[in-house]
């Protein structure tokens, strides 16, 4: 994690930093289980609201039960928030196991494996 607390100057960043805590076990951003299309399927092709975001955050885990509750405080909802929309406009997709998949270390071979 970069950032430590949200700022006006650091807000889209530290938005990352929340997606990749607290949404990269589950999903993407622009590929598989993508936030993008989840989002873009809520709100259209249209403008997306911000707030509406932020509201949504808080109460994920009430209308799909198999989300778990956001674990931050408002300005990291905020950030998220921040973080997406700007996704929107960059279609940057962000590396992690979603995308470039697990590597494991080479083991060592035990007395029972040839």
């Amino acid at each position: 994690m970069k950032h430590r607390t949200v700022t006006p100057e650091n807000k889209i960043e530290a938005g990352q930093d929340v997606f990749m805590i607290s949404c990269s076990r589950c999903h993407s951003t622009t590929g598989i289980n993508g936030v993008m299309e989840h989002f873009t399927r809520m709100y259209g092709a249209g403008e997306w609201s911000e707030s509406g975001m932020v509201s949504f955050f808080g109460t994920m885990h009430k209308t799909s039960t198999f989300m778990p509750p956001f674990p931050g405080n408002k300005a990291e909802k905020e950030a998220l928030a921040a973080y997406i929309l700007d996704l929107r406009k960059t279609a940057e997709p962000l590396s992690g196991a979603q995308t470039d998949g697990v590597r494991l270390p080479e083991s060592e071979p035990t007395a029972s494996q040839p």
